[in-house]
């Protein structure tokens, strides 16, 4: 017959297995974290208006060596509600008279944030803009970017580092300083709205309001959610584990019995 000292230690056991159990279930059932794009304003198949310079191309515009600090805002809607980490931010050259390209060697740091400044209400105080605390997402002086140079193809692709979560219902801001400017080449835009800010200065504290915004595709990894059989497995796994410490009492009281 089994001794009660030796039932109690039994039941003891069951709560470190219990939670081996819990975390078992979750790994095995949770999802993925799904991976989808979004393209701002819409633009996914349509050319830009425009073309912009800036960031990455101050020598375009005959400016080389100037540094650069650059502010654009996304409102909320152009991301249709979905929410996630952002792992990637990407561009495209402009679609008349773009040549491929590729360099490195580009010093740039990127921050992410929500903000309640709007694109048709920006501020020429980049501080102003900046609502909420900014997440560094990539700070380098090595960036390496590319571009075969073809129309709607989103392959200038800047991989930040996944720290970032956007809540799906604040506008973004995207906040870019860029020391050194290899790139000659021309980024898609869209004119008619005041969605960035610019200074040919990346310690200046003011800019100028520019009526050419980037069109940008976001990357978003939406965060996975446990499927209803992982929920199921934890309630039961936590029922075990209630009823074992339930029972390693009483066989402690029949000890002392």
């Amino acid at each position: 017959m089994e001794s009660v000292n030796r039932r109690a230690h039994r039941g003891g056991q069951l709560l470190p297995f219990a939670l081996a159990c819990v975390a078992a279930a979750l790994a095995f059932s949770a999802p993925a974290a799904r991976a989808a794009t979004v393209v701002t304003n819409g633009s996914a198949a349509v050319e830009g208006e425009g073309v912009s310079f800036l960031p990455f191309n101050a020598a375009g515009i005959g400016l080389p060596g100037f540094s650069v600090r650059y502010q654009q805002v996304y409102a909320a809607g152009q991301f249709g509600g979905l929410s996630g980490v952002i792992s990637e931010i990407a561009f495209r050259a402009e679609g008349i008279g773009s040549v491929p390209f590729s360099t490195t060697g580009i010093d740039v740091e990127v921050r992410l944030s929500h903000t309640s400044a709007a694109p048709g209400a920006l501020s020429s105080t980049f501080a102003d803009n900046i609502t909420s605390p900014q997440t560094l997402v990539l700070d380098t002086s090595n960036l390496s970017l590319s571009s075969a140079g073809l129309p709607l193809v989103f392959d200038i692709v800047v991989d930040v580092d996944d720290l970032f979560a956007y809540d799906g219902v604040s506008n973004l801001l995207l906040d870019i300083t860029v020391l050194n400017f290899p790139i000659t080449t021309n980024l898609d835009a869209l004119d008619g709205g005041d969605a960035t800010v610019v200074a040919l200065n990346a310690a200046a504290e003011f800019g100028a309001i520019a009526y050419s915004a980037l069109v940008t595709q976001f990357t978003i990894n939406a965060m996975p959610v446990p499927e209803p059989g992982a929920l199921a497995t934890f309630g039961v796994a936590l029922a075990g584990l209630a009823l074992g410490r339930r029972r390693a009492p009483e066989g402690s009281r029949q000890a002392r019995r």
